[in-house]
């Protein structure tokens, strides 16, 4: 969460909600958007941007009909997925469920958070990988160190 607020400080379109924080149980997607539209209402364009891979496995989400109704998706590519392959699913999803999920065309993204904690284990540069600040945070916090699982 301190991580996200250093990323968008600077960002006033974007609000951070830590409620998924504060609970202990498993936490659905579908939940989550329910309570955000009952606090911001149902005319305000929601997008949850989703990886392909996302893409491909949405109908197996928890409640993937009610969740498709309710808000939008923007589908990132990502490797291991054509362009040809989402557009397919998005098409398939808007047929079956009436989705409304748009592809963005643009460069695939190959940085996980896995591949970025690793590389900071290796002591290696990461600069053009992550938002600016947020790299002097994890140094200022001691994050990720080989110590660290």
């Amino acid at each position: 969460l301190a991580m996200l607020n250093v990323a968008l400080r600077h960002n006033s379109r974007y609000r951070i909600d830590p409620h998924e924080l504060r609970i202990d149980a498993p936490s659905y997607t579908y939940e989550s958007m329910k309570r955000i539209r009952q606090t911001i209402g149902d005319d305000v364009k929601v997008y949850f941007i989703i990886g392909a891979d996302s893409l491909m496995d949405l109908e197996k989400w928890y409640e993937p009909e009610k969740l498709m109704a309710m808000i939008s998706f923007a589908v990132i590519p990502r490797p291991g997925f054509s362009k040809r392959d989402c557009l397919e699913q998005i098409k398939m999803l808007e047929e079956k469920y009436g989705a409304c999920i748009a592809y963005v065309d643009c460069q695939s993204v190959y940085v996980s958070s896995t591949q970025i904690r690793k590389a900071l284990r290796r002591d290696e540069n990461i600069e053009d990988d992550i938002p600016m600040g947020v790299l002097d945070y994890i140094h200022e916090h001691g994050l990720y160190k080989a110590e660290d699982a």
